[in-house]
């Protein structure tokens, strides 16, 4: 089983003929998320979700061919990674 983050590709940057326009981007799910069998996890809103929805910056599908994705969204939150760090992990 592989799951993979949908992505933070979820927002573009639109110039118009009078200003910069920030729209929500659809077939925005990216390799390796957007993968036959991967379980593809997207992020909601930490607060509110009911009432907002997909975060603002999480890739929301479909996919570029036509698949529902994400598969999952959890509420955004803070994640911790392991560094290399002197030859150690932390």
């Amino acid at each position: 089983m592989v799951c993979a983050a949908c992505g933070n590709e979820g927002q573009v940057e639109v110039q118009s003929v009078e200003e910069l326009v920030t729209l929500n981007s659809v077939m925005s799910i990216g390799d390796p998320a957007n993968l036959e069998d991967a379980i593809a996890v997207g992020s909601v809103n930490q607060f509110k979700p009911h009432l907002y929805g997909i975060s603002y910056f999480s890739s929301r599908g479909p996919t570029a061919d036509g698949a529902r994705s994400p598969t999952s969204s959890h509420r955004e939150s803070r994640c911790s990674r392991a560094t290399p760090r002197a030859g150690t992990w932390q």
